[in-house]
C-alpha cells in the first residue's frame, strides 16, 4: 500500500475553517464567506490531486494510507489509527467535496455583488 501525508487535509481543512468561523462569530461577517469557500475548495483540490495520483498507479497500488498515531500498544499487540483512501472513497470524497464547494461559491458571489 502506498503512503501519503496529505490525506489528513481532506478532513482537516474544512474542520479548521468551520472551527475558525464558529469561534469568530459575527466578527467573520466580512471575510467568513471567503474562508469557507477557500477551505472547501482546498479540500476539493487535495481530493483531485489524490485522484490524479491514484489514476497513475496500477490497480493493486491504488489504495493510499496515512498513519495518524499509534492507538493501542501492549507488548507485541499494536493498533494504529489512520486513514485509508481507495477507489470508492476518493470517488465519494471528490464528488461530495465538489457539491460542498458550490453553495460556498454561490454565497461568495452573492455577498461580493
Amino acid at each position: 500500500m502506498t503512503t501519503s501525508n496529505s490525506l489528513v487535509y481532506l478532513i482537516a481543512l474544512p474542520l479548521l475553517g468551520a472551527t475558525i468561523l464558529l469561534l469568530a462569530g459575527r466578527r467573520a461577517d466580512k471575510w467568513g464567506h471567503i474562508l469557507g469557500t477557500l477551505m472547501s475548495a482546498s479540500s476539493f483540490a487535495v481530493g483531485l490531486y489524490q485522484l490524479s495520483l491514484m489514476l497513475g498507479r496500477s490497480t493493486e497500488e491504488r489504495p493510499v494510507g496515512q498513519k495518524l498515531f499509534e492507538w493501542i500498544s501492549v507488548g507485541s499487540f499494536k493498533v494504529d489509527a489512520g486513514l485509508l483512501l481507495d477507489q470508492l472513497s476518493i470517488l465519494r470524497a471528490s464528488h461530495y467535496r465538489r457539491w460542498n464547494v458550490n453553495p460556498h461559491l454561490f454565497n461568495f458571489l452573492y455577498v461580493t455583488r
